[in-house]
């Protein structure tokens, strides 16, 4: 009998709490408290927040894997599509979180309109791109999990 998928994940639970912290402090930091995104303080709390956010989704790759090989239901056209296009919104906005980064460490100021909108459209296109992977992610995992319990059921 094949061994039926967790009802929790804990290494994608902890993964996610770090990511929404990183995301909360970010915000925290840039917008309530008044350091402003483009500010050394402000580029710090998103660049950690923008790293948990990968480390969340690196961990949501290797479940996804882990799924398809565990012979969970594919998902439906519409369903890649979207998670398709939600990973290419984080994409685009890590690509331009790190080209802003990059330019600011070769010198340019972080007022300088070249650091200042690839900054601003990466920290709306991760956020955006990595909350619809992971509301896609949590789609895939609950559809295994109810495969696998209609299997256990049937089996039974």
């Amino acid at each position: 009998m094949k061994p039926t998928l967790r009802r929790h994940d804990w290494l994608i639970a902890l993964t996610v709490c770090l990511a929404f912290g990183g995301v909360g402090a970010a915000f925290i930091l840039c917008f309530l408290i008044g350091f402003g995104l483009h500010t050394f303080i402000g580029k710090e709390a998103l660049y950690i927040a923008f790293g948990l956010q990968a480390l969340n989704l690196a961990v949501i790759r290797v479940r996804e894997r882990q799924l398809r090989l565990g012979g969970a239901p594919t998902a439906s056209v519409k369903m890649r599509r979207v998670h398709l296009c939600f990973a290419w919104f984080w994409r685009i906005g890590a690509v331009c979180l790190l080209f802003s980064l990059v330019l600011a460490i070769c010198g340019i100021s972080f007022s300088s309109l070249w650091v200042r909108i690839p900054c601003v459209v990466g920290t709306i296109l991760t956020p955006l791109g990595w909350l619809g992977a992971l509301a896609s992610f949590h789609r895939r995992r609950q559809a295994a999990l109810v495969a696998s319990e209609r299997q256990a059921i049937a089996s039974a």
